[in-house]
């Protein structure tokens, strides 16, 4: 919370890559990450994650049972993949190389259109938003919504 505060007063579109094996979602957690993610559509900043478990994130613990890779990595890491998707960002996983995700992440940073919504206001509840593209080839990746300030 405190970064993205920091980075509100810097101008422009800014990107936060987040290397970590991740946090599962928790039912307390929700709440502050839901906040996060406020505060980084407030500060134009995109949060992108990258799971630093890798290949070895395929391997289950001593103990555990073999379950299905995204299984795996979604209790290990579902909290981190939401926040980077409430932002705009994406997740990138299973990947023994840090490379592929931050060329992307840099790319991204470089390619992009900004669309502008002005609504009327609302109850301070959460709106969802969806882009269309009709250009084949072509699609739109979003942050999820905003909160409709009363």
């Amino acid at each position: 919370e405190a970064l993205i505060t920091e980075l509100e007063g810097v101008p422009g579109r800014k990107a936060l890559v987040l290397i970590s094996p991740g946090f599962p979602q928790m039912r307390g957690l929700d709440r502050r990450l839901e906040r996060v993610a406020t505060l980084a559509r407030g500060a134009a900043t995109t949060i992108y994650y990258v799971d630093a478990a890798g290949q070895d994130g395929l391997i289950p613990e001593p103990g555990q049972q073999l379950r299905p890779a995204f299984e795996m990595a979604w209790t290990r890491s579902g909290g981190s993949q939401d926040l980077a998707e409430a932002t705009g960002g994406f997740t990138s996983r299973f990947d023994n190389s840090l490379l592929p995700a931050l060329r992307r992440a840099a790319e991204e940073m470089r390619t992009y259109y900004v669309l502008g919504y002005a609504p009327p206001l609302g109850d301070g509840r959460f709106r969802k938003v969806s882009v269309k593209v009709k250009v084949p080839g072509l699609s739109a990746r979003t942050k999820k919504g905003y909160l409709a300030a009363n």
